[in-house]
């Protein structure tokens, strides 16, 4: 690229109508968009963000009603783990803190204190995990 200091305008409609909504300088859109870059990172970390939702407001009412138990006795180690990585992000600005101790499915390699960055490795072991997630349900 000739020039790096280029900006990327982001917008809608026909950029002669239209006002950007964001703006990127061009080295930095090449470098976030690199593997396991920002963008990628971003993305993940929204996944991750929506399975655990998903799981906590309609698969766990879902699997609970399809075997005749309350969604408060389902357990899942998978989710679990989830539980813990969504607090980071949405409330710790993706700082792992002492729960990374009590991750249990997730193979990742967690420290306490350093700032969570979704590589495309754990990802996919996360992707993994979901294909073989089991579900407990506790007897009352």
């Amino acid at each position: 690229m000739d020039n790096e200091d280029q900006k990327l305008f982001i917008g809608s409609g026909h950029p002669d109508e239209a006002k950007p909504h964001s703006q990127i300088r061009m080295r930095d859109a090449l470098l976030y968009s690199e593997k396991d870059g920002v963008f990628s990172d971003t993305i993940a970390k929204s996944i991750i963000v929506a399975i655990y939702s998903e799981w906590d407001e309609m698969y766990r009412q879902k699997i609970a009603d399809e075997v005749g138990v309350e969604a408060k006795n389902l357990a899942s180690d998978l989710m679990g783990d989830l539980r813990h990585v969504r607090n980071w992000i949405v409330h710790n600005k993706s700082v792992v803190d002492k729960n990374h101790k009590k991750i249990k499915i997730l193979p990742w390699q967690l420290h306490q204190g350093e700032e969570l960055k979704v590589s495309s490795e754990m990802f996919s072991s996360l992707i993994d995990a979901i294909n073989v997630m089991q579900v407990a349900v506790a007897t009352i």
